[in-house]
């Protein structure tokens, strides 16, 4: 007669290797959310550096985009009567190194009709963030 069934061993054996490839996918997310934060972020602030470029090419004034100072309100203001822009309403993103893992800071505006230069804090762990701000703005 012949016995049916899986020794204990085997039963160890797969519970063993199904607790390494578990602990391997953990490690693995665990190092993916600074990552997928790190791209949130990008995103929020080139959106941001795009308004501005729609803003001022509409006429427009930069809300609350004083020398370091972490913005917040509408990005775009003072857009002249008649003038339907996309830059109207749209607010600076929230950034918090507790939340999102970065914070941000406009290091520098022109009268309120330029920005120069901002600055993007990372939270501890998260991989830094540069913003190029000119003709060709860009955060990556």
């Amino acid at each position: 007669m012949k016995k049916r069934g899986f020794t204990l061993i085997e039963l160890l054996v797969v519970i063993a290797i199904i607790g390494i490839l578990a602990t391997i996918i953990i490690i693995a997310l665990s190092n993916a959310r600074p990552a997928a934060k790190k791209a949130a972020a990008v995103s929020n602030l080139n959106q941001a550096l795009k308004t501005i470029s729609i803003c001022v090419v509409d006429g427009g004034n930069l809300g609350a985009a004083h020398a370091n100072t972490t913005p917040s309100g509408n990005i775009c203001s003072n857009i002249p009567a008649g003038v339907s822009s996309d830059a109207a309403n749209v607010v600076w993103p929230t950034l918090t190194a507790a939340s999102d893992g970065y914070s941000y800071t406009v290091t520098n505006a022109l009268n309120g009709t330029t920005l120069t230069a901002m600055a993007v804090t990372p939270a501890t762990g998260y991989p830094s963030i540069t913003c190029t701000v000119g003709s060709t703005s860009n955060c990556d």
